[in-house]
């Protein structure tokens, strides 16, 4: 983490050496400002490497200063009025509420490459196989507030739990299913957050020349997916699931001919 602080910091400080650069050609360079007699501008945020130190339209007219207070390139120029001091401190405080909001994402996303980086260079151990596939059913369960709504109800079918969905709370399930064999408990949930009763290999769609909804045959990615890991877990699929699943189905022809 340090050492990814410290490259994060010296990319911010090149680019910010680049905009003292910049403002050289207009601005002079200080160390503090006199709010009496000086007002803000704007600020240059070093994270922001794409942006490059404007030239004031009046930049020949009025004096300009610039200080770098890391990471940022603060421009601020001669105020032309009195109250220039107290718009240039409301300025300066938010400029200063934007850098913290900043600093919060230069962290949270220096910490994210940490654990990104632990990731890809892990090879998952055998032993390590229970945790892993629990964090993967957890991660399918989701907790309502990241990942959307997620069966339940259907889960605790699955895996025979013995809870009533109908008055538990969503922790509680959610909890109970955990406590399952970790394989199955994977192979349940992955199956709860796809499968359903709705789920096939037919599209309901309007035609406009006839004035009616038809049926018609529509490929279905993720059930070929579903139904490909079945069959080689040892399901056997009826003839009439291989028929919807290519269209040959009877209904199909039905529905053409009407």
């Amino acid at each position: 983490n340090e050492l990814k602080a410290a490259q994060q910091k010296e990319r911010r400080q090149e680019t910010l050496d680049r905009f003292a650069a910049e403002a050289d050609a207009f601005a002079k360079r200080v160390e503090a400002f006199d709010y009496k007699s000086m007002e803000f501008v704007r600020g240059y945020s070093a994270v922001n490497k794409q942006q490059s130190v404007e030239r004031p339209e009046d930049a020949g007219e009025r004096a300009y200063y610039y200080a770098v207070v890391y990471p940022l390139l603060e421009l601020y120029r001669e105020k032309a009025s009195e109250d220039g001091a107290a718009r240039a401190a409301k300025a300066a405080a938010e400029q200063a509420r934007k850098a913290r909001i900043e600093a919060f994402g230069e962290l949270t996303e220096r910490h994210f490459s940490l654990r990104r980086d632990f990731v890809s260079g892990y090879g998952v151990k055998r032993a390590a196989w229970p945790l892993v596939m629990r964090y993967a059913a957890e991660v399918l369960i989701g907790d309502r507030t990241r990942y959307g709504e997620f069966n339940l109800s259907l889960l605790s079918e699955l895996l025979g739990l013995e809870v009533d969905t109908s008055n538990a709370t969503w922790e509680e399930v959610r909890a109970v299913a955990l406590e399952s064999a970790e394989g199955r408990l994977l192979l349940c949930t992955a199956y709860a957050r796809v499968d359903s009763r709705n789920n096939g290999y037919y599209a309901l769609e309007w035609n406009q020349a006839t004035g009616v909804t038809e049926v018609r045959h529509r490929e279905n990615p993720g059930l070929d997916r579903l139904y490909n890991l079945l069959t080689a877990l040892g399901y056997r699929m009826s003839d009439e699931e291989q028929q919807m699943r290519d269209g040959t189905h009877v209904l199909f022809g039905e529905a053409e001919q009407k």
